[in-house]
């Protein structure tokens, strides 16, 4: 028997690699229920946040933070910065990462946060 594992063993050990990825996949994959409500109800959680007062506070908090330390960069990736990140533009980052979160792991959720919306 000793002999039968240690001359198999890399054909051994990519079976039990190859069922520890599939337990890993079923476990946390797309599959899991419980684990797609936890990332739905995050994302709606994030997005309260954010389309709340204090969230508000924040969004424009980090968008002064911003501008302020604008003059610790070089000039070229100031003046990028100036060109394009914009306070609607961070919203809509803050956007994107949260249906990109809600379509890889939760249920595909459409996520809108208040303030970038085109006047």
């Amino acid at each position: 028997m000793y002999n039968f594992v240690m001359q198999n063993a890399p054909i051994i050990f990519t079976i039990i690699g190859a069922l520890i990825v599939v337990f890993v996949y079923y476990l946390f994959g797309k599959g899991s229920k419980p684990l797609v409500k936890l990332i739905d109800e995050a994302v709606v959680s994030a997005e309260n946040s954010f389309n709340s007062g204090e969230g508000k506070q924040k969004l424009e908090f980090a968008f002064n933070f911003i501008e302020k330390n604008l003059n610790l960069l070089p000039w070229y990736v100031k003046s990028f910065v100036f060109l394009f990140f914009t306070k609607k533009r961070i919203i809509d980052l803050i956007e994107a990462s949260l249906n990109r979160l809600s379509i890889a792991f939760g249920s595909g959720r459409k996520v809108d946060i208040k303030g970038n919306e085109d006047q």
